[in-house]
């Protein structure tokens, strides 16, 4: 997201985006699919996607597992290290999103499922990451 999207969101109060990358995976899949980014009018919550600013100037599009003091840990639902955001990087909050044909709230229950089932399988797919990061330790060394 450059400068001029930026500007945008600030302007319009909201800004759709294509996400790049696999790390929103299975969710969103690289440019495959659009989310509506409006500026927060409430505070962000853990299981909300938000926009964020990393210092060197690059956009990301992540999801908020936990509060913290002053800001948030967040982590792309393909990743397994979560990272620290403080409060005034966050540009945006995602409201829906465009996927196999159709908008959807975020709102919509059945997307609320998605996000407990899948915030609740972390310890299992970091469980399996490990071992995967293990067994290919041990194939190299051999």
């Amino acid at each position: 997201m450059d400068s001029d999207n930026i500007r945008e969101l600030k302007e319009k109060g909201k800004y759709l985006s294509v996400p790049a990358g696999n790390s929103m995976e299975p969710l969103f899949h690289d440019k495959e699919n659009v989310v509506e980014i409006v500026v927060p009018q409430k505070p962000v919550r853990p299981g909300d996607i938000v926009l964020f600013i990393r210092e060197d100037g690059t956009s990301v599009i992540h999801r908020v597992v936990e509060e913290a003091a002053g800001g948030y840990y967040i982590r792309g639902d393909n990743c397994m290290e979560k990272e620290y955001v403080p409060s005034e990087k966050i540009a945006g909050i995602c409201t829906r999103f465009y996927i196999k044909g159709r908008w959807v709230s975020v709102d919509d229950r059945r997307y609320r499922l998605y996000v407990a089932l899948w915030g609740g399988l972390y310890p299992v797919r970091q469980l399996a990451w490990k071992l995967k990061k293990t067994v290919r330790g041990l194939i190299r060394s051999e």
